[in-house]
């Protein structure tokens, strides 16, 4: 007789166990549907953060070659400094573009 109470207890255990488990492997699976989802929305910050220091070190540069123009009174520094300054303009206005 107790052996078949401990046998009765170990298989209740075992279905315990058993739905526990299930219940884990459902939860795991809306768990990892939510961290690929958050994966994809890291992915798309760090492409728009890249274009943003870009444009950033663009506008930077511009700043520094437009302000040797007024130590060498050459215009071609501050035609550079244009350039550069409009490269990060267009680098900026492209992370409106990302998807």
């Amino acid at each position: 007789m107790v052996q078949i109470a401990d046998k009765d207890g170990a298989k209740k255990l075992i279905a315990g166990y058993k739905e526990h488990q299930d219940k884990w492997a459902e939860s795991l699976k809306e768990e990892q549907e939510t961290a690929e989802g958050l994966e994809a929305k890291v992915e798309h910050a760090e492409a728009r953060a890249n274009r943003f220091d870009l444009a950033e070190a663009l506008l930077e540069i511009a700043l520094v070659i437009s302000s040797v123009t007024l130590l060498t009174r050459a215009r071609i520094y501050w035609y550079a400094g244009l350039v550069f300054a409009l490269g990060g303009i267009v680098s900026a206005a492209t992370v409106f573009l990302l998807k």
